[in-house]
């Protein structure tokens, strides 16, 4: 056969259904092989490396293999494609590393939250709070004019506290901070109390409560926080207990409405 027919030959050649191509000494095994069966576990030369063409896919991720073994003992993994398939149109990314980006900084972001339902909230030594009440300074659950449930305080120059306990979750970043967030506002605009907070972790802990926030929105629903520092902040199992009020002397005249109460963490990435 002439040398011009080579390719000619080549690239008109019917290949068995089966095989290997491209030997490589040095690596005692083919560099390349397809078939309908994928080789097993140990079998003898394919070189460290080499792709195989599975003919009898059963879909993308069964298509084509590598040996990550040796000539001697092959150990063919199935490679995944490295286009993403979203029929759901979850995620805006086109590649499996964009993708895994995405997920995870979502799985990290700092906005994992807590919610703490308004009736899970005492007086501070446990007793149930109630309908609120004008006039005095027990805290309780009012309904406003939109048919809105809050926790509200009366414009009274002495208040009592409120507090629960709520357990944190098993994907809590101890190495970083833990914020407490208030969503409220005020009956009226004349007073802007600070709101007053006590936090402890656990059995025996401290107050860690950090800066006090300012309820300085008047009418306007404003979020209002306070952050516990992450070197208060113990590993999961963990449990927060939550102690606030208007602070005493800065509340005469307007109620104080909170509408919600939760908590953002950093999830950590879980090893079990």
């Amino acid at each position: 056969m002439s040398e011009h027919n080579l390719y000619k030959q080549l690239n008109e050649a019917l290949m068995e259904a089966s095989g290997k191509v491209l030997y490589q000494a040095a690596l005692a095994g083919h560099l390349l092989a397809w078939g309908p069966t994928v080789p097993t576990l140990a079998s003898t030369g394919y070189a460290k490396g080499c792709l195989f063409i599975h003919t009898d896919a059963s879909g993308r991720a069964d298509a084509w293999y590598q040996n990550v073994g040796t000539g001697a003992s092959c150990d063919f993994e199935a490679q995944a494609p490295t286009e993403l398939a979203d029929a759901g149109s979850l995620i805006t990314a086109t590649t499996i590393e964009g993708a895994l980006q995405e997920a995870f900084q979502h799985i990290q972001s700092a906005q994992a939250f807590v919610p703490i339902p308004l009736g899970s909230f005492t007086l501070e030594d446990g007793t149930a709070l109630t309908k609120y009440a004008a006039g005095g300074a027990t805290p309780g659950f009012q309904q406003l004019a939109n048919k809105e449930i809050v926790l509200a305080w009366d414009g009274n120059a002495t208040q009592t506290a409120v507090g629960c306990t709520i357990p944190m979750p098993p994907d809590l970043d101890d190495s970083a901070d833990v914020v407490v967030h208030y969503l409220a506002n005020m009956a009226g605009a004349t007073d802007t109390p600070v709101i007053v907070n006590e936090a402890y972790f656990n059995k025996g802990d401290t107050d860690c409560a950090g800066t006090d926030d300012e309820v300085d929105g008047g009418v306007t629903l404003t979020e209002y926080s306070m952050t516990i520092a992450a070197t208060h902040v113990p590993a999961a199992p963990a449990a927060l207990t939550l102690v606030f009020d208007p602070t005493n002397g800065e509340m005469t005249t307007d109620e104080l409405y909170i509408y919600g109460v939760w908590l953002e963490y950093t999830r950590k990435t879980l090893t079990s």
